[in-house]
């Protein structure tokens, strides 16, 4: 998420499994799938000939090509419905920060 002049410009969302906290390390599985709105533009799918390539390359079990494309469709409706976090519940929550940050210094 971007935020410019007290607006939100531009989103790139990245299809993921869950992070994984072990021996001190986070990790997690980037599916390669995105969903990007850039400023004054449509949403939009990429990555979509890498998701493919590395299903093949990394032999993704069908199970987890499924749940990419399903999480992929939640989150285009999460975006289209306005939901949190496509909602201003984000620059709400910035705006929080920053003024309790400017408080503290």
């Amino acid at each position: 998420m971007e935020i410019n002049n007290g607006k939100i410009t531009s989103y790139y969302c990245n299809i993921a499994n869950p992070s994984v906290f072990s021996n001190k390390s986070l990790s997690f599985l980037d599916l390669d799938l995105d969903l990007v709105k850039q400023p004054n533009e449509d949403w939009r799918v990429v990555d979509v000939e890498e998701f493919e390539t590395n299903s093949i390359k990394y032999n993704y079990p069908l199970e987890l090509k499924e749940s990419a494309i399903q999480r992929l469709k939640m989150l285009k409706n999460m975006a289209k419905r306005k939901v949190f976090p496509f909602d201003e519940t984000p620059l709400k929550i910035f705006k929080i920060c920053t003024l309790a940050y400017l408080l503290m210094t």
